[in-house]
């Protein structure tokens, strides 16, 4: 019995002398990337002057508030940089970029990986969406067709009074077929509203309603007019 318990001693302590062996795997620290945003026409020329705000892709930027991660602003090729960026999402928001007379706003989400240079190359006029319009005589039921449409950014709505040379300068325009249906192709992520007018004097009138076209997407818009 003694002999047993000694023994239980001695065990007691060999395990007690035996020390914890924990293996640590070391994490190599992530290192920054960059990203190269060129912006280019529908010819593939860069288009230059454009100021691009970076952002935490969790801000969801609609427009471009003051808070921006980093600022950059495109050169003669279109490309606008930016360095030191941690790795993970980030939102591109650009100012407007013009082509053809057209103002293009870009926003799109981009990943950042460690030690990477990112490059992206986005033509402005993809930055487009679809207003299509149904017009109606005042019964809401007959197509009106051959009659112009225009469509402008709600902001920028022009006074009565110029409303004739406002649709002789405008580039957003389109004509109504037998069914009184039209489709604009226009710069999304904006606000529209509608001028229909006489394809012969060019007399219009603003329709009421404001319509919100987002990129890669059609809005449909049902409007009424007395002839």
């Amino acid at each position: 019995m003694k002999a047993k318990f000694i023994l239980l001693l001695i065990l007691f302590a060999l395990t007690g002398s035996c020390k914890k062996i924990t293996h640590v795997t070391l994490i190599e620290p992530a290192k920054p990337g960059k990203l190269s945003y060129q912006i280019v026409d529908d010819e593939g020329k860069g288009v230059s002057g454009v100021k691009v705000h970076l952002y935490d892709a969790m801000s969801k930027a609609k427009t471009i508030p003051a808070n921006s991660l980093a600022q950059s602003r495109t050169n003669q090729e279109g490309v606008a940089g930016f360095t030191d960026l941690l790795p993970g999402n980030y939102q591109v928001v650009s100012d407007s970029a013009v082509v053809n007379g057209l103002m293009y706003a870009l926003s799109e989400y981009i990943q950042i990986l460690s030690d990477v240079e990112k490059r992206k190359t986005v033509k402005a006029s993809d930055f487009s969406g679809t207003l299509t319009v149904k017009l109606l005589a005042q019964n809401r039921e007959t197509p009106l067709a051959n009659m112009g449409l225009l469509a402008f950014e709600a902001e920028k709505r022009p006074s009565a009074d110029k409303i004739k040379s406002f649709i002789a300068s405008a580039l957003l325009k389109g004509v109504t077929d037998k069914n009184g249906m039209a489709s604009i192709k226009v710069p999304s992520n904006r606000l529209y509203s509608i001028i229909v007018y006489s394809l012969t004097t060019g007399n219009g009138v603003i329709k009421s309603g404001n319509y919100l076209v987002e990129k890669g997407e059609e809005t449909y818009a049902p409007v009424y007019h007395e002839q």
